[in-house]
């Protein structure tokens, strides 16, 4: 999530007795004697406490209760002007919106056939207003034979590729991406779009992870979601999104790609499978799960989003009773998973090496198969180089120790 209050900034607020708080809310609280002005991420369906988390931090704030809350901020003052936190939300996703829109009708021209992941255009149809936070993705799903021609369009509309790769060495191992992302700047504000060859949630620097999981069912799950998309209309604009059984699916994939992390990405989810017309669903997305061997990756999102979003349980209730579960995965889940703090967020070398462990734990593949993962000289290197990282950063702490006065490089 990107920063909305820089170092320099000024903040305006109201005081505690004239909010009603809600989710996304900037708020000033107390802990333990400090101020701090972070974002709500959750509420306490008893109204016992809630959860704030900076922005920019890996941690969250942890539970805080009604009287450690000292105000709502309403406004910030930035390079001598004052701007209502509402309207900078409001600028940047209408900003954000034409971007999508102009990407979208190029895509048509040049007949490249798309349809979208995630991203504004799911929380303008669903939450029936604009994000109450600086929105920073959009990912765009494109056939495989168009991506190239894709990636031109975004090229010669102003748009720079960002390199994500670990290293020159990752790059020629991973070979073809899965994914790439491109960015820009308008007015001071940063545009990122996600291309994408398949509608992916396994390791993105692993062109390779059949060991893992069969390459044929992510074609499959990819050509699903290309076939079966819907039309939503948003400002008069025609929007392609997922049908909605493959965007619970891709949703549920998504969490469990973050390692279980990010509350708010549960938010969307429970908004779509609260509503009734979902339920004509539940039994298309069990066949789906069970064809695609995803139950082992979707069914702890699917304990999570029951654990911390109660009013879920009657759809998530019918719909888990339909998908078999062995024994050991539901151990493994009780022990590894279920505990995970979803509020808190992992450093890129952590979450990678969670993600590899999970995908290979709960890999629907024989033993036998997974194990040979590891031969992949995509993983070995990989392997180096957070042994390699880790070396450095402990280095470069040693150094700063005995040395203080000394730049590590």
């Amino acid at each position: 999530m990107y920063p909305l209050i820089k170092t320099k900034d000024t903040i305006f607020y109201d005081p505690r007795e004239k909010i009603n708080i809600k989710i996304n809310d900037i708020l000033i609280t107390r802990k333990q004697a400090t101020l701090f002005a972070h974002r709500v991420i959750y509420k306490d369906r008893h109204k016992k406490y809630l959860i704030t988390k900076g922005d920019n931090n890996l941690k969250s704030d942890g539970k805080i209760r009604a009287d450690q809350v000292v105000a709502k901020v309403k406004s910030i003052k930035r390079n001598g002007e004052i701007v209502q936190i509402q309207d900078l939300y409001l600028v940047q996703s209408t900003l954000y919106f034409q971007q999508i829109v102009i990407l979208a009708e190029k895509f048509k021209k040049e007949k490249i056939e798309f349809v979208i992941l995630k991203g504004l255009p799911l929380h303008l149809h669903f939450e029936k207003t604009h994000p109450q936070r600086i929105y920073m993705d959009c990912d765009f799903l494109v056939k495989k034979e168009d991506f190239l021609k894709a990636e031109e369009v975004l090229l010669s509309t102003g748009y720079k590729k960002s390199d994500t790769a670990l290293s020159q060495t990752q790059k020629k191992l991973q070979g073809k991406t899965v994914e790439n992302a491109y960015y820009k700047i308008i007015n001071g504000m940063f545009v990122v779009f996600d291309l994408h060859r398949e509608a992916v949630f396994m390791m993105t620097q692993l062109s390779r992870s059949e060991n893992l999981y069969p390459q044929s069912l992510i074609d499959v799950f990819t050509d699903m979601c290309l076939n079966e998309k819907r039309t939503i209309i948003i400002q008069e604009y025609s929007i392609p999104i997922l049908s909605t059984e493959n965007l619970i699916i891709y949703l549920a994939l998504h969490f469990f790609h973050h390692n279980y992390r990010g509350v708010f990405r549960l938010e969307l989810l429970r908004k779509i499978v609260r509503s009734k017309k979902s339920e004509r669903y539940v039994h298309s997305i069990q066949e789906k799960i069970k064809t695609l061997r995803m139950q082992n990756y979707i069914y702890a999102t699917f304990l999570l989003l029951k654990k911390y979003f109660p009013e879920t349980a009657p759809f998530l209730s019918s719909l888990i009773k339909g998908i078999p579960i062995e024994k050991q995965y539901k151990i493994y889940f009780n022990k590894k998973i279920l505990h995970t703090v979803v509020f808190d967020d992992q450093t890129r070398i952590k979450a990678g090496i969670e993600r590899f462990m999970y995908l290979y734990h709960l890999s629907p593949n024989h033993w036998s198969k997974k194990v040979q993962i590891f031969a992949d000289p995509q993983v070995i290197y990989a392997a180096y180089w957070v042994i390699f990282q880790n070396i450095r950063v402990i280095l470069i702490s040693l150094v700063r120790r005995f040395f203080p006065f000394s730049r590590a490089v």
